[in-house]
């Protein structure tokens, strides 16, 4: 038998032709699985679906053995919009997000280049203003804690012990527990714990010192300084004063 048509003649194109409003391929007791060959790799074994005869989709094996979705809108121009690496099992196409910076409206993201509970937190990195890494960034090190987020904004935190120098001030160095990128972007906000200034400083008092100050600023970290006021008692031996120290700038 060389060809069979039903409801419709059958041609060499089409040995096996059925006109009707459905086919039914059925099960024998149990399941059923319509297999399609294909003789080599760069032969075709898919479905193709028309309207008026012209191809509008179709999926398989078509040219490799990767499988694939391909749609298109005349029968000319085709678009492979889903595939899958046999060899990987990852997809790819035009549905699929082309690169890190795609923000294409209806692609699929890529578990590499979109964010998630598994890489929103951890190393961040940039390549040209283009984040690589994680989004948020945190730790601690002998100089505090500090924050870092992809966009390259940076934020120090610490609480340091300023000691007397003289009567006039109490000093303390402030090594960042993570370099910025430059001293001229550093914003810095300091507050005295006023607990711990009762407690450990017997010359002056909150209403005879000035508000701390920073001086030396450096990527890497600065001096923090009280001052009395002009006249005011002076500081004793041994006094100390804990201040929390805020520093935001850029680590990029």
């Amino acid at each position: 038998l060389l060809g069979l048509g039903i409801g419709t003649s059958a041609s060499a194109g089409n040995p096996l032709s059925v006109a009707g409003d459905a086919t039914l391929l059925t099960h024998d007791g149990a399941g059923h699985r319509l297999k399609i060959n294909k003789a080599s790799a760069s032969d075709t074994a898919s479905l193709l679906f028309q309207t008026g005869w012209s191809g509008r989709a179709e999926m398989g094996t078509t040219g490799s053995d990767d499988f694939a979705i391909k749609i298109s809108a005349d029968g000319s121009a085709w678009i492979t919009a889903f595939s899958f690496d046999a060899a990987s099992g990852t997809a790819g196409g035009a549905a699929v997000q082309q690169g890190a910076t795609d923000i294409t409206a209806g692609r699929l993201a890529r578990a590499d280049y979109a964010y998630g509970p598994g890489n929103l937190l951890g190393t961040v990195s940039e390549t040209g203003g283009t984040p690589t890494g994680a989004v948020i960034e945190s730790g601690s090190a002998g100089g505090g804690r500090y924050v870092r987020w992809a966009d390259g904004t940076q934020v120090c935190t610490a609480e340091i012990t300023l000691t007397r120098v003289d009567g006039g001030r109490l000093e303390a160095s402030w090594s960042f527990p993570q370099a910025f990128d430059a001293a001229a972007d550093i914003s810095f906000a300091a507050l005295l714990d006023a607990d711990d200034f009762a407690a450990n400083v017997t010359g002056p008092g909150l209403d005879g010192v000035l508000a701390p100050c920073v001086q030396g600023i450096s990527a890497s970290g600065a001096n923090l300084r009280l001052y009395r006021v002009a006249g005011g008692t002076d500081f004793a031996s041994g006094d100390s004063a804990a201040c929390r120290v805020t520093a935001i700038g850029r680590w990029s």
